[in-house]
């Protein structure tokens, strides 16, 4: 009875947390008949199944130095990962805006079509040789939704400004010397 309840809650936490996670049923339960759940201790039955996203957004004094060291950049490089799927249209209005060129880390190759003017392709190992001159070349950068974790590739210490969005403020700032941490949705973010 309580298991409809367990996989709506192990559903929630992996959605909350975008993290994985387990449900371990031991093998004498798997045999047991099947009873709804009823209202009693530790046997509520849940809500409606769904799980809608909070929408956070970085403070607006943090969005405006972005802003100006972004305006500023006569170079700008953007790096973009899984978290910036949901912010395609607006990753491409800021490389449009800037002149920025895009590189795509391996979790957000599908963030951006290779054939746009701007994106550059793959970067790190498997990377392409635009993205890895991107980098280089570049007096600015702008980290989104990436955590991105060989530094090699990335320009060296010193040689441009850095400023990083990230939904998850745990490892933000960790590859690369941002001056400018953004914590809160890319869309949103960006858009702002």
């Amino acid at each position: 009875a309580q298991l409809p309840n367990l996989i709506d809650r192990a559903m929630r936490i992996a959605l909350a947390e975008r993290a994985p996670t387990a449900i371990i049923i031991p093998s004498d339960l798997q045999e047991e008949e099947y009873a709804p759940p009823a209202h009693a201790f530790k046997n509520v039955p849940s809500s409606t199944p769904g799980y809608t996203p909070p929408v956070t957004r970085a403070p607006e004094e943090e969005i405006a130095k972005a802003a100006e060291i972004l305006n500023q950049g006569s170079k700008v490089a953007i790096l973009v990962g899984q978290g910036a799927r949901s912010a395609a249209v607006e990753v491409m209005e800021v490389a449009e805006l800037t002149g920025a060129g895009v590189a795509k880390a391996l979790l957000g190759k599908d963030v951006l079509p290779d054939d746009l003017p701007y994106v550059t392709g793959a970067i790190g190992l498997l990377g392409t040789r635009p993205s890895y001159e991107l980098m280089r070349d570049c007096d600015t950068l702008l980290i989104v939704g990436s955590n991105f974790p060989y530094s090699q590739f990335l320009p060296e210490y010193g040689d441009a400004r850095g400023i990083q969005i990230d939904i998850d403020g745990r490892m933000i700032g960790m590859r690369y010397p941002t001056e400018v941490n953004l914590v809160g949705d890319a869309a949103e973010t960006l858009r702002a």
